[in-house]
């Protein structure tokens, strides 16, 4: 038996950098509401004095990051490339077994793009309030302008290191979803067949993820990570410590076609086996 990714590392750099690119479109937009706002407020470099004020109420208190803006630009341009990598991922999983071996299995793909979604607007929240605290505490419209142009210049690394690593995430649940499946209607031939827990070996790696690092388990059991169960590498189920930016990967070994030749489809056994299929929402995370 031969240890394999059922995802390529290929496939998931081309998420990533859709992921990326997307990301990159809804800051633009946010970005361009910002300036409008402020320009509209008269907060500009040239400007020598705070926002404008209301005959009534004082000094306005200008807060041109909009959390609603930011979700709808998220919506937009993120929304639609997470549920096509998440859908490209399930169908890339499928594809590296027989159709046999899949025929039923219930996507997940769903659940990682709304994942997805949610961590982008997530971290939009830190940013937000970078930018309109910049502006608010501003001595001038100088120091307002440079507060806002330090965000913007570090906000997509920041957004990269959240989103990007969801697509090697989207990959792994994939893998894990098709393999629990499997496990579930071949258990007879795969009941040695495992999934391996792999990170990059590199000084990025946390310390929980490096002690799980060649942790096995069966095709349909979760792993032990950090105090926490996780069904795969960036299981949108954990805790934030424990999956954002984690680029750890899903390796599975005795899955080879050639091991399929006599298997049992489970066709007759198909109530007891979906009940052994995990219920990802039982997952404790």
């Amino acid at each position: 038996m031969t240890p394999r990714r059922l995802v390529p590392a290929s496939k998931v750099a081309e998420w990533e950098a859709k992921l990326s690119k997307a990301v990159r479109d809804a800051l633009m937009a946010q970005e361009a509401l910002v300036r409008r706002k402020m320009g509209y407020h008269g907060v500009t470099a040239a400007a020598k004095r705070k926002p404008r004020s209301s005959a009534l109420a004082g000094p306005v208190v200008l807060m041109p990051w909009s959390s609603d803006a930011w979700s709808a630009a998220v919506q937009k341009y993120v929304g639609p490339v997470a549920a096509e990598i998440t859908d490209d991922a399930r169908a890339t999983a499928e594809g590296a077994l027989p159709p046999t071996m899949t025929w039923g299995a219930d996507s997940s793909a769903a659940t990682m793009a709304a994942a997805i979604v949610s961590a982008a607007v997530g971290a939009g929240v830190a940013l937000g309030t970078r930018v309109n605290d910049g502006v608010s505490s501003a001595v001038d419209g100088s120091t307002a302008v440079d507060a806002v142009d330090a965000v913007f210049d570090t906000a997509p690394d920041i957004l990269d290191n959240v989103v990007g690593s969801m697509a090697e995430a989207a990959s792994n649940l994939a893998t894990r979803d098709v393999t629990s499946y499997v496990a579930s209607y071949f258990g007879n031939v795969y009941a040695g067949a495992t999934c391996t827990w792999n990170t990059m070996e590199d000084d990025r790696v946390r310390p929980a993820h490096e002690d799980a690092d060649g942790q096995e388990v069966g095709l349909n059991e979760p792993f032990e990570v950090g105090g926490e169960t996780l069904l795969c590498p960036g299981d949108p189920n954990g805790s934030d410590e424990n999956t954002i930016g984690c680029r750890c990967w899903v390796e599975t070994d005795g899955l080879t076609p050639d091991d399929l030749e006599g298997a049992d489809d489970g066709s007759s056994d198909e109530a007891s086996a979906e009940e052994d299929v995990p219920d990802r929402e039982s997952v404790d995370a």
